[in-house]
């Protein structure tokens, strides 16, 4: 991530993959864990929902940004209780195919290129011998 969001939320970024099946217990799950809390399972949506609200609430004193990458079309109501209990100094950022009008103005990126893609890959898997004709197979099918 740039550095600016770097020095403005610090340890407040989270990075959570949405997927075609969103699933907010999930979701709440990953974020108290990230955090180093540990939560029962929920009995339903509504008590997670409102768990997400109590972590947004203890959160409030520092700025929070949540990456929701991954989001598919019919997430709506994922993304309005994140949009519900949100604060002034929380940001969302949602990675999709698809756009969400209601959330505000998509921006559109161009595609990565194959020898972009390739980088970013090996630079996100930390792959120490990058030349590696090892890798160089499963990356490619990686990327596709």
């Amino acid at each position: 991530l740039h550095s600016v969001w770097i020095d403005t939320f610090k340890n407040n970024i989270f990075f959570v993959n949405i997927s075609k099946k969103p699933n907010l217990d999930l979701i709440v799950h990953e974020l108290y864990q990230r955090k180093g809390s540990e939560l029962p399972a929920f009995e339903n949506e509504v008590l997670a929902a409102n768990w997400l609200q109590q972590f947004l609430k203890e959160s409030r004193q520092n700025p929070l940004l949540f990456v929701l990458d991954d989001v598919w079309s019919g997430s709506e109501s994922l993304l309005e209780k994140f949009d519900q209990f949100k604060f002034s100094n929380c940001k969302i950022l949602v990675t999709s195919r698809f756009a969400f009008p209601r959330f505000g103005s998509p921006y559109r990126l161009a595609s990565l290129s194959d020898e972009d893609a390739m980088i970013l890959f090996h630079y996100s898997a930390s792959l120490e011998d990058k030349n590696s004709y090892t890798y160089e197979d499963l990356s490619r099918k990686v990327i596709s």
